[in-house]
């Protein structure tokens, strides 16, 4: 039985077809090392949902004065590919769309939106964290 993981069925066959002492018991620890492995590589990884590299962008261009370009998806699409990761711009766009008009000056309102620690992840997030503090703090949110 030949299985593929993640682009290790090479050493996979080579362990497999090479080696004589190879057998099921073997096959399923090594299986089970590459599972524990990718699970551990995933659990120190901090996940984060668009609507908080949302958060976290427009309260940077509020930080430091920055005119928000609403209604453009060109320009929203590449700043979510930038800060999300490549493919996710058109999410960050939409999430935009779907916060932007809300009260963020409003604890109650970041906090129905993105949870008690919101203010840890968007600073977190945040390309100028100190200046973010700053603001946040004149601000009293």
């Amino acid at each position: 039985m030949v299985r593929f993981y993640g682009g290790r069925s090479h050493e996979y066959k080579e362990r497999l077809f090479n080696n004589p002492d190879w057998n099921n018991e073997k096959e399923e620890e090594f299986f089970n090392n590459y599972k524990k492995s990718c699970i551990e590589k995933d659990s120190n990884k901090e996940k984060y949902q668009a609507k908080h590299y949302v958060l976290a962008y427009i309260f940077d261009c509020y930080a430091i004065e920055k005119k928000l370009p609403r209604g453009n998806k060109k320009e929203l699409e590449k700043i979510g590919n930038q800060r999300i990761g490549k493919g996710r711009g058109n999410t960050f766009y939409k999430n935009f769309n779907l916060i932007v008009n809300k009260n963020l000056h409003s604890k109650e309102v970041l906090i129905d939106e993105v949870g008690e620690s919101w203010r840890e992840i968007i600073l977190k997030l945040s390309e100028n964290p100190e200046i973010l503090e700053n603001y946040l703090q004149s601000k009293k949110i």
